[in-house]
């Protein structure tokens, strides 16, 4: 796993898995749970292949790269 960046809040953004299928992720600082980007997105989602978180900022707000292309994740309640 890598990590590229780390918010004022303590969440850590990167990406983990093996070379040839990385996975953007984030580690929220406190439990130490990591957690795939892909794993919120909703059946038959246009986004795939999430493959990198880049950055956080104190909102939790998290840009990266994909294979479609760049993404911002925003958190919401459910």
């Amino acid at each position: 796993a890598w990590a590229w960046d780390i918010s004022d809040t303590g969440i850590i953004v990167g990406e983990a898995g093996d070379i040839l299928n990385p996975r953007a992720c984030f580690w929220d600082g406190i439990g130490g749970a990591l957690t795939y980007l892909d794993e919120s997105l909703e059946a038959g989602s246009p986004l795939q292949g999430l493959s990198s978180a880049e950055a956080v900022n104190a909102l939790g707000d998290i840009v990266g790269n994909g294979w479609t292309g760049a993404f911002i994740a925003i958190p919401g309640s459910p």
